[in-house]
């Protein structure tokens, strides 16, 4: 995270290469949810009701 913003800071007062850096996070969002996030989420109805309990409890 401390290198994004990083990058972030450095690129403060050019809005292209800002929002060339937006353009590449969302595009790894994307990529992390299809590839890792959606799969390791559980099969049935109740532990998915579990994992979303505790994502709601930790304020996620």
């Amino acid at each position: 995270m401390a290198i994004v913003e990083t990058l972030g800071f450095d690129c403060k007062d050019n809005t292209y290469d800002l929002l060339s850096l937006l353009c590449i996070l969302e595009t790894l969002h994307r990529k992390i949810r299809s590839n890792l996030f959606e799969p390791s989420l559980p099969n049935t109805r109740n532990k998915l009701y579990e994992v979303l309990k505790t994502i709601k409890e930790k304020g996620g």
